[in-house]
């Protein structure tokens, strides 16, 4: 006679399970950053975050944002894709004094 198993909650089974990145080495110095973004429901790649811990200048720390987000859309899943696609679409904005994104740019 076998035990029963501790059923899990969908949502709950999610949010344990780690979302594959590829194409990042094991030493990148912010992988433990891009996981904990996508631990988060939803998942969220923050450029204020990442600016953060990459504490650099402005034009560094963007090339550095962007090059992840470009190779967050190459070779990955759907999930990491969409949501590096919708970060670089909200980075786009950064420019714009009239957007939301843009004015916390700004403002930081």
């Amino acid at each position: 006679m076998r035990g029963k198993r501790k059923s899990i909650d969908t949502s709950e089974a999610q949010l344990l399970k780690k979302t594959r990145i590829n194409d990042l080495r094991k030493d990148y110095k912010f992988l433990a950053w891009v996981d904990s973004s996508f631990q988060k429901q939803p998942p969220d790649l923050d450029y204020f975050s990442f600016a953060e811990h990459f504490d650099s200048t402005e034009d560094a720390t963007n090339a550095n944002y962007m090059d992840l987000l470009l190779t967050l859309q190459s070779k990955q899943s759907n999930k990491v894709t969409n949501v590096a696609h919708s970060a670089e679409t909200t980075f786009a904005t950064r420019r714009f004094h009239s957007t939301e994104f843009g004015k916390k740019y700004h403002e930081y």
